[in-house]
């Protein structure tokens, strides 16, 4: 788990990205296993990550970047082009996207916390004991596939992202409620979920800066993974038969908990440091083997192949349409030529 908690304070991956390929393909337990080890260590390494973020120096780059581009309206390039730059938006009433000394986008971060403390509970108790194991995994690894293949395709866009595009911020409190009820659903079943889909949202909808979308991921991980473990446990004592924690899980906990304690926030202070695109993209090569490992470890069948296969090109077809939702229209490029 040094490894998993550097990536969870590093990445929008949380420590169960590598924890739960671990102990389920490595270690062959179960996929309800990995996922209560998810949520236990991320609730230690993602908390202190995100202790981290909140009270670290302010990062004013990011931020003056925020503020500059407040005042200024600009569009750069063709309508089929990314805009890197955060244009002023009426809706907004000229305040700055940022809200307080850190790079965080609160605005999309408030709702989503809410839909996951909603739809986390709900998966943990009635979604997540009606899957079979195999499901799980592959749930799991069909997920982490489709991530690491859409950023093998975009890293180098990803990484020239600065500031914020505000097409679509009148919307996001609404938009942050559904990833987080989509995405806690998702992480009750597999232990990590909810940061991908947050991240995925904010880079190719909002086209948002690394800085701004790691670290908010990291924050909503953090609280889904608390929310998580409080609710598997609150089951466990009401009724243990349904709902029991394998013992297996406390043991690795304690084995790995004073580690990513330390090496989530080592990871956090890290990213703001280091080339993101070396780790971003190993990262996503080991999404991809995982994947691989998957279907031959428990040698899913040729049909069962093809259709996790289909699912992972199919959540690539969902993140290109919130690419496409985030590309400036034609009328946003002359309103702002008009403008300018």
């Amino acid at each position: 788990m040094a490894a998993g908690s550097y990536v969870a304070g590093s990445t929008p991956m949380g420590g169960g990205t590598v924890g739960f390929p671990v102990l389920v393909l490595l270690f062959d337990q179960s996929g309800a296993i990995g996922r209560d080890f998810a949520f236990a260590i991320q609730s230690i390494g993602m908390v202190s990550a995100s202790i981290y973020i909140l009270t670290r120096p302010a990062d004013t780059s990011t931020r003056d970047k925020y503020r500059d581009n407040q005042n200024k309206s600009t569009v750069g390039g063709s309508a089929g082009e990314c805009n890197p730059a955060l244009d002023g938006n009426p809706a907004l009433d000229g305040k700055p996207t940022l809200e307080s000394n850190s790079a965080l986008d609160w605005g999309f971060i408030r709702p989503a916390l809410v839909g996951s403390l909603i739809s986390t509970p709900l998966g943990v108790s009635f979604l997540a004991p009606q899957l079979p194991d195999l499901s799980v995994k592959l749930i799991f690894a069909v997920i982490w596939a489709s991530f690491g293949l859409m950023h093998l395709v975009k890293i180098r866009e990803f990484v020239s992202y600065s500031g914020q595009s505000s097409r679509w911020l009148v919307h996001r409190g609404r938009i942050g409620f559904a990833v987080g009820l989509l995405g806690g659903l998702i992480s009750s079943i597999t232990g990590v979920g909810i940061d991908m889909l947050l991240y995925a949202t904010m880079v190719l909808m909002f086209r948002s800066d690394l800085k701004i979308s790691t670290p908010s991921s990291v924050i909503v991980m953090a609280f889904t993974s608390v929310v998580g473990i409080a609710s598997t446990l609150a089951l466990s004592w009401i009724s243990p038969g349904q709902f029991s924690i394998a013992s297996e899980v406390f043991q690795c906990w304690i084995a790995a908990a004073p580690v990513v304690a330390l090496g989530a926030p080592v990871g956090a202070w890290a990213v703001q440091r280091l080339p993101r695109v070396p780790t971003l993209v190993l990262i996503s090569i080991l999404c991809l083997i995982q994947f691989l490992w998957t279907l031959l470890e428990e040698q899913v069948s040729p049909a069962g192949s093809l259709t996790a296969i289909a699912s992972v090109l199919l959540m690539n077809f969902a993140f290109h349409a919130l690419y496409r939702l985030g590309r400036p229209s034609l009328t946003d490029v002359e309103t702002k030529l008009k403008s300018a």
